[in-house]
Order: C-alpha cells, then sequence, then structure tokens
C-alpha cells in the first residue's frame, strides 16, 4: 500500500504534536513541581516564623509576669516593713507611757533601792559611789534613800538628760554604770525591735 504526501504530512503532524504535547506535560510538571515546592517553603516558612513569633511571645509574657511577681513581691515587703515599722513605734509610744506611769507609783522608790544594790554589787567594797539622780527623783527621795545606804555613797542630781533610774560612777570617775530610765529605754526599744522582726520573721 503507498503513502501518500498526506499520509506522511499526517504521521509527521502527529508525531510533532505528540512531541510538543509530551515537552508541554513535562515542562508543565515542572513549573507545576517548583511552585508546589515554593508553596511548601513559603507554608514551612510561615510556620517558623509563626512558631519564632509565638516563642518570642510566650517569652515577653513571661519576663513581664516576672516583673509583675518581683513588682508585687517588693511591694509586699517594704508594706510589712512599714507595718511592722509602726507597729514598733506604738509599743514604743506604750513602753513610753508604762515608764512614766510607773515613775509616778509608790513602787518606783524601792527600783530605786533595788537598782542601787544591783549597781553598788558591781563596784570593789570599799570604792566612794556617786549616785545622780534626776532633779524630780533627788528632791522627793533623797532622804529616803540615804537612809538605806552606808556613807560609801553620795547622792547628787544628774543632768537633764537622767529623767528616772541611776547612773552611778566611782569617786575617781574610772568607773560609770548607766541604769538610768533612758539607757533601759534604749535597750527596750532594741529588744522590741528584735522581738518584732523575729516574731513577725523578715519575709511573709
Amino acid at each position: 500500500m503507498s503513502t501518500t504526501i498526506e499520509d506522511k504530512i499526517s504521521l509527521f503532524a502527529k508525531v510533532l504534536f505528540e512531541r510538543i504535547e509530551e515537552e508541554y506535560e513535562n515542562e508543565k510538571n515542572k513549573i507545576i513541581g517548583y511552585y508546589e515546592a515554593e508553596i511548601k517553603r513559603v507554608k514551612e516558612e510561615y510556620e517558623r516564623k509563626k512558631s519564632d513569633r509565638i516563642r518570642e511571645a510566650l517569652k515577653e509574657a513571661e519576663i513581664k509576669k516576672q516583673r509583675i511577681i518581683s513588682k508585687a513581691l517588693t511591694d509586699k515587703k517594704q508594706d510589712i516593713l512599714k507595718k511592722k515599722k509602726e507597729l514598733l513605734e506604738k509599743l514604743i509610744e506604750d513602753m513610753l507611757q508604762k515608764v512614766e506611769d510607773f515613775l509616778k507609783q509608790e513602787g518606783y522608790a524601792e527600783f530605786l533601792v533595788n537598782s542601787i544594790i544591783e549597781v553598788k554589787n558591781k563596784f570593789p567594797e570599799k570604792d566612794k559611789i556617786i549616785v545622780y539622780l534626776s532633779k524630780n527623783d533627788f528632791e522627793k527621795y533623797m532622804d529616803y534613800l540615804k537612809s538605806k545606804f552606808d556613807e560609801n555613797l553620795e547622792f547628787m542630781m544628774g543632768t537633764e538628760e537622767v529623767k528616772g533610774g541611776i547612773i552611778a560612777e566611782s569617786a575617781d570617775g574610772r568607773v560609770r554604770i548607766d541604769f538610768s530610765v533612758g539607757s533601759l529605754l534604749e535597750e527596750g526599744k532594741s529588744l522590741l525591735a528584735q522581738l518584732l522582726f523575729s516574731k513577725l520573721g523578715e519575709e511573709v
């Protein structure tokens, strides 16, 4: 069977179209593959950045939380310290009032006697001791105190800093023992502060 020119052209066209179609499919697949890979890359990049943003947001949230907690704790400690100081001031005020009341009571004279006995025992037996009293105590109790002790004791009016109690000093001035109300109050304040901060604790 002879092949006509038309058949040859038709066959050539078919082969050509098939090749073109094959090349088109290959090129199309390459393009699709490229864009699918690009889409995947973009998605992965987005997810990575999203994860980074989430991590960063969580990190910032944690930092902010810690700042808030730290500030709250600092404020709380300052508030507690303020309340401790207020309470200490109130206790000291009450203590001062009790001391002032005690200085006016009958038992105060015996307190002076006991204070002198305690202080006297800290000096050598034959030492002459000068006992300083407040102006009020000197005028009110000197005769009574003289009747209680021997001649080794000399009673004198102290300076204005002596509000009550006694200050004893050896005649040569080498030994001085402060048993005044002011000294006892300072010790009391220190003790109150220690007890208060110990009982309530330094922290919550």
